[in-house]
């Protein structure tokens, strides 16, 4: 469906005034806006999300659309205001992911663990630890450090049990901190756990290498280790590296391994890390208008991540994974246009996660603009030094320099 189809359908639902079905209204204008703001088409969420703020019923919806269309205005102090309105009133751990986020990009870090360690120790659900990585990503926390950093300040129970059964899960976290916007490292493969009332013990943190072999390739690995790689990760989350064990096996094997036909079947309607896996094995084959059509399916599948537990996608990291499948086809392709249309999402998350380093990275490893991508650089290295889009972007942006100082100062 085009977006245009998209808008007569949700324009033509009858509007109710009624004072008392308010919080209804504008949760119906907020969900029509994520659909577009999580997909990239920004001008279109930001007048769904206009219309929310403006049926005055005082909900959650229409103060966290406050929060976004000032984050899409680019006024973020604008919009830790909004969001400390949000949390005060609500409370909600999506709120607290949210204020501490805004805290940590206007660099009032002490503020932020203040607040963000409690919500920590009682969290049900991925948001605050998002918050969590944002934080130790602006103050350049290795991964090695985190286990001791969990049992320090008691956020997380590292025994063997509640490993695989807390929610969120440590491990899962981790997986994400490692992978994210990261290169794994050969020593970030297995990460020492301090296990309360054990002497602890080194844990592959999976998915390491399914990601390593897909970026850089290999070197004697064979097919085998990164299929038991991609075989231990935790959760839902291993479907989330679908993707990138297509490519990895697809270049292993010259795209010869048959566990990679039914991958090319994959219609357009299916989750998107298979629709995104499709993509990527038809752009290496060299079928360039089946690769885009199905990456253009991904993207508008990008809408569903947020909203359903089902996905699978524990920590949001389904649109870096897009940006990130973009560049390894142009990469091999030398076609430009799958990076195009990782360009658009990561121009668009600038304004959907605006504490995250990874979109602006992106615009500094994809952007053709030189002064845009000069401004996008000094933004993610003030977010993420260790930004791995950065680092292939082969920008160096100087913090003190004028136009570093500008484009972090928010």
């Amino acid at each position: 469906m085009r977006c245009a189809d998209a808008r007569k359908i949700i324009e033509a639902r009858p509007v109710d005034a009624r004072a008392e079905y308010g919080t209804s209204e504008s949760a119906a204008w907020a969900s029509a806006a994520r659909v577009f703001f999580y997909t990239g088409e920004l001008q279109v969420a930001r007048e769904y999300f206009r219309h929310a703020e403006a049926v005055g019923s005082g909900s959650d919806e229409e103060v966290h659309a406050s929060v976004r269309l000032m984050q899409m205005a680019g006024d973020m102090r604008g919009a830790l205001a909004s969001a400390h309105r949000r949390m005060a009133r609500y409370g909600s751990e999506s709120s607290l992911r949210e204020e501490t986020s805004l805290l940590f990009l206007l660099n009032r870090r002490d503020e932020a663990w203040a607040e963000l360690l409690p919500g920590l120790r009682t969290a049900h659900a991925k948001l605050p630890w998002e918050a969590a990585l944002v934080g130790h990503r602006l103050d350049g926390t290795p991964l090695s450090q985190l286990p001791a950093w969990m049992v320090a300040h008691r956020v997380a129970v590292l025994t063997p049990q509640a490993l695989f059964t807390s929610s969120p899960g440590p491990l899962t976290w981790l997986q994400t901190y490692e992978t994210l916007d990261r290169l794994p490292s050969e020593s970030d493969l297995d990460v020492h756990l301090p296990m309360q009332g054990k002497a602890g013990a080194s844990i592959p943190i999976s998915g390491g290498l399914v990601m390593r072999t897909a970026i850089a390739g290999s070197d004697p690995a064979h097919p085998m280790a990164f299929a038991n790689d991609m075989n231990r990760v935790f959760g839902a989350d291993r479907w989330l590296m679908q993707p990138f064990y297509a490519w990895a096996l697809w270049n292993e094997t010259a795209g010869k391994d048959p566990a990679l036909e039914a991958m090319r079947k994959a219609s357009v309607g299916s989750p998107f890390p298979a629709i995104l896996a499709r993509a990527m094995i038809q752009a290496a084959d060299g079928q360039r208008e089946p690769a885009l059509e199905a990456l253009t399916a991904a993207r508008f599948e990008l809408a569903r991540v947020p909203d359903v537990p089902s996905f699978g996608d524990d920590y949001d990291v389904a649109p870096y994974d897009f940006v990130l499948a973009t560049w390894l086809m142009t990469r091999k392709t030398g076609d430009p246009a799958y990076a195009g249309v990782g360009l658009k999402i990561a121009r668009a998350y600038q304004s959907v996660w605006p504490w995250a380093a990874w979109p602006y990275a992106a615009e500094s490893l994809l952007g053709a603009d030189p002064v845009a991508r000069k401004v996008a650089a000094c933004r993610a290295f003030a977010l993420d030094a260790g930004s791995m889009f950065l680092h292939e972007s082969g920008q160096h942006p100087d913090p003190k320099s004028a136009v570093c100082r500008k484009a972090a100062s928010w």
